[in-house]
């Protein structure tokens, strides 16, 4: 077992940065990330480890929620890894919890990048108060990509990870 602490500043020399670090062979890996940052963390947010074979070309977010005072409520970032050797046009459209679209936010993610939307409602002119919603994250139907959001709590600064699934019809 090795264990790595703040792996992006030990093993690439990086600062407040963050993105996927991609493994081959046969490894089993774990993350765990913090906010606030050492030496007073929270609770914190694991990361799974997943195989390129469970990458997506369209993939659903769920329990998602927003609040446009930071004060209060939650906030959510959401994000698309691209394994792919070419670049990756990515929509983020998001949902009331009764199916009403409440907006969207494209990217275009880089080979082998991550791209984040942060607070992806208020990027997607979302005024109000969202307590429970989701987001369907597209490609270009043909390549794949690993979805995922962060919901903070706007008090404790503490956050869970949310993993893109399979969307079911």
């Amino acid at each position: 077992m090795m264990v790595f602490d703040d792996a992006v500043v030990s093993l690439f020399g990086q600062t407040e940065s963050g993105g996927a670090i991609e493994f081959d062979g046969g490894v089993l890996v774990d993350s765990r990330l913090y906010t606030p940052s050492r030496p007073a963390p929270t609770t914190g947010m694991y990361v799974p480890a997943r195989p390129e074979s469970d990458a997506l070309s369209e993939a659903v977010l769920t329990s998602l929620s927003h609040s446009p005072e930071l004060g209060r409520g939650f906030r959510t970032n959401a994000a698309v890894y691209n394994p792919n050797d070419i670049e990756l046009p990515a929509t983020f459209t998001l949902y009331g919890p009764l199916g009403t679209e409440l907006g969207s936010v494209q990217r275009t993610v880089p080979a082998h990048t991550s791209a984040q939307v942060n607070n992806v409602f208020a990027a997607a002119g979302v005024t109000g108060d969202v307590p429970s919603a989701y987001c369907i994250v597209h490609g270009d139907g043909m390549l794949t990509f690993f979805a995922y959001a962060s919901v903070i709590d706007n008090q404790s600064g503490d956050l869970i990870f949310v993993q893109g699934e399979r969307l079911t019809p």
